[in-house]
């Protein structure tokens, strides 16, 4: 089973994300991380509450939260979808020894994969 982190899963680009994985992918656990509890509650919906979709309440600043989830998760795969593009700079200070080399999609500037 592939386990993929979306940071910014519950925007745009996010979500096209996870829809595409869900098509690709029969055998996938998604982790959703975002601050908008509303998207999150849609994207839910959207998805008829999917079990294999998790949602968590977060922030890309709060290195401590998302240091924590990502060791919690174990993800195969983390994609960064988040709007802001400060949140480049504040994931470039995480060391992600999870995360396989080549297995880190988005924007990676500052990002060791």
């Amino acid at each position: 089973m592939s386990r993929y982190f979306i940071i910014g899963g519950s925007g745009f680009i996010g979500s096209s994300f996870i829809e595409k994985i869900i098509q690709e992918d029969p055998e996938y656990l998604i982790f959703v991380y975002s601050r908008n509890e509303f998207s999150q509650f849609c994207l839910k919906n959207k998805l008829c509450n999917d079990a294999k979709v998790k949602f968590i309440i977060g922030d890309i600043k709060d290195f401590s939260s998302l240091n924590n989830y990502f060791s919690l998760t174990e993800p195969d795969y983390v994609i960064i979808a988040s709007a802001l593009s400060r949140s480049f700079f504040w994931i470039s200070h995480f060391n992600l020894p999870l995360i396989p080399e080549g297995k880190c999609f988005g924007k990676t500037s500052g990002i060791k994969s």
